[in-house]
This record gives C-alpha cells, structure tokens and sequence, in this order.
C-alpha cells in the first residue's frame, strides 16, 4: 500500500507547500519558522535567545561559551575526564583522570581548614605558621650529617 500524503489546507483555503500529513496522522514539516518562540501545550519551551525552564532533559552534544553556570543539586558535573562532585553536606571533591595542577589557588586562604596529603612536595617554601619547614629540615640535614 502507497502512502499519499496530502497537503495542509486551511479553512480559507491555503495549501501549505512545506507541510503534509501522512497516512498515520503525523505532520510533516520543511521547517517551522515562529515569531514567538514555541510552546508545547501551552508552556513556551523555546524563543528565539532562550530554552524554556520547563525544559529540564536535553542531549546537547555541543553547548556555546558558557559565562555561568549553576547546579541546584547535589551530584557530580563531569568535564571529560574530570568530576566535580558536591554531596548533601556541601563537600566537594574534585576528581581528575590524570595528574594536573592548580595553579593560583588560595587554599584556606579567608577559611582555613585541615588538609590531607599523600605526598606533599614544594619548589620553593613550605610555611607551618612562621617556621619555613622547607629551609628548616635542609639545615636539620646539614646539621645531622
């Protein structure tokens, strides 16, 4: 059996060249060209500068130059082979697939807190309060050899 599918014509009898309907009822479209934007039963989900907020699951696989970013929630927002994760008691961890660096962060710097190293390795001073623990054991090393 062959599908025909018949063009759209209004009430006032104009035949839409860019839209049809098929066989099962489902219409067919060259294009849609709105003023403004696109709702879907009655909520707009789309202008043309803004995705709707009733839109909360997408699949982008290519966002534009982001200048912010908020996450109302707990979870983990990953980046390649990276994670961000914070849990409900507000801690966050940070998560690389690969040795990296940070590079002028100011770790504690309004709000100290403590700190767990495996390996903790300086190229220039390592300050515990005023004692330059660095220039300290090179002496200690000089002194018990």
């Amino acid at each position: 059996m062959s599908v025909v599918q018949k063009q759209l014509t209004s009430t006032a009898g104009f035949r839409s060249p860019g839209f049809s309907v098929n066989s099962t009822g489902a219409l067919i479209a060259n294009g849609i060209d709105t003023i403004n934007g696109l709702a879907f039963n009655g909520l707009q989900v789309l202008t043309p500068t803004t995705l709707g907020s009733t839109v909360v699951d997408s699949s982008l696989q290519t966002l534009g130059t982001l200048t912010g970013l908020t996450v109302n929630s707990t979870g983990t927002v990953s980046i390649s082979a990276a994670a961000i994760t914070v849990a409900t008691t507000g801690t966050i961890a940070i998560t690389s697939g690969a040795v990296g660096a940070i590079n002028n962060v100011n770790i504690g710097g309004t709000t100290p807190g403590n700190g767990t190293f495996n390996t903790l390795t300086a190229s220039t001073n390592i300050y515990i309060g005023n004692i330059n623990v660095k220039s300290y054991a090179a002496a200690l090393a000089v002194a018990l050899s």
